[in-house]
């Protein structure tokens, strides 16, 4: 063979060894990249607590149906207390206009209907729907209308009236939050008088 020829098969032979070894890097190159591109990615934590602890999936659906089942039961309870609460609404109306109506009666005649309707309210429907605080309040203005009416001053009665007024305005935003059985601790209870 010629020493050209031997230079030739020499030179084809580097250029193979050279292209297997670009091709090489080339995949190197590649995997790295591939690598920095995987790395770079960030996994949510989910994804991240799920690869590492496997039963969390199943421990994540345990809790959203507990979870599902507690909100459903707070709203069944609300839906419970609507009519509730609208009774409630309806009776301290009219007891407030009884109170009302007795404080500013034009005649005597007018007050006395005003204060029995005030009483039955009293001695009735107030003692399913009323709130410890109102029961206070009505209580403190049957006493004001035990007394002789020339003995309480105007502005008593107006003071009471008013006093009435924003405890069962508080009592019925504070009942609208409640559960049936909070209610029901928050009432007064007459058989331990």
């Amino acid at each position: 063979m010629s020493n050209g020829a031997v230079e030739d098969s020499e030179r084809d032979l580097r250029i193979a060894q050279l292209t297997l070894q670009n091709e090489l890097l080339r995949a190197q190159i590649q995997d790295l990249r591939d690598e920095r591109e995987s790395r770079g990615r960030k996994k949510t934590w989910l994804a991240w607590i799920s690869e590492r602890f496997p039963s969390f999936s199943t421990l994540l659906a345990i809790a959203s149906f507990w979870s599902g089942f507690f909100q459903y039961n707070q709203n069944a309870e609300r839906e419970f207390m609507k009519p509730w609460l609208e009774t409630q609404r309806q009776t301290y109306a009219e007891a407030l206009s009884a109170v009302s109506r007795t404080v500013y009666s034009a005649t005597p005649e007018e007050r006395k209907l005003a204060e029995l309707e005030f009483w039955r309210l009293y001695q009735g429907k107030m003692i399913l729907v009323e709130t410890k605080p109102v029961s206070g309040s009505m209580k403190t203005f049957g006493k004001l209308l035990k007394k002789p009416a020339e003995e309480v001053l105007p502005d008593e009665w107006a003071a009471s009236l008013r006093a009435l007024a924003s405890v069962m305005q508080q009592s019925l935003a504070e009942t609208g939050q409640m559960t049936y059985q909070e209610f029901a601790r928050n009432q007064f209870k007459y058989s331990r008088q």
